[in-house]
């Protein structure tokens, strides 16, 4: 299992188990999904993740707690709880989706997840689409 905060750390430690259905120049997105915050930092996460083959211009999308506010999303000043606990804020998780041009979802501000699928989809889709092409994808605006 993964624990609640080594996502980033299980993602290189697992690489050599999933790295052979790896296509080769294939565009990587990494999605985590989590109520707390990593352990690892964002920069050594990319800094180690980049040693492997493919993961040079990867894309990290996240579904996360943010309690600072985020453009467009409205601020959130207080604690969200869910389930009657409360998470800690990704902020490695929101570092990481402007630092690599994500999509990033607040826990806090959907009790339905269904919607918070819809513009990650899009995203993925969108860059797939644009990488398939051989052109490229201006991400500073793709971030939420």
């Amino acid at each position: 299992s993964i624990g609640s905060n080594s996502a980033l750390q299980e993602l290189l430690d697992l690489h050599p188990q999933y790295s052979a259905s790896l296509r080769g120049g294939a565009h990587r997105s990494i999605l985590v999904v989590s109520d707390d915050d990593s352990a690892l930092s964002g920069a050594s996460f990319t800094s180690q993740l980049q040693i492997f083959p493919g993961f040079d211009d990867f894309r990290f999308h996240a579904v996360a707690l943010a309690t600072q506010p985020v453009p467009p999303i409205p601020p959130d000043p207080g604690v969200c709880w869910r389930g009657g606990q409360t998470g800690e804020q990704g902020a490695e998780y929101l570092d990481l989706v402007a630092a690599r041009g994500g999509y990033f979802h607040d826990l806090c501000l959907s009790e339905d997840f269904d919607p918070s699928w819809d513009p990650l989809l899009r995203t993925v889709a969108i860059f797939v689409d644009s990488f398939d092409k051989g052109g490229t994808e201006d991400w500073s605006v793709v971030v939420r």
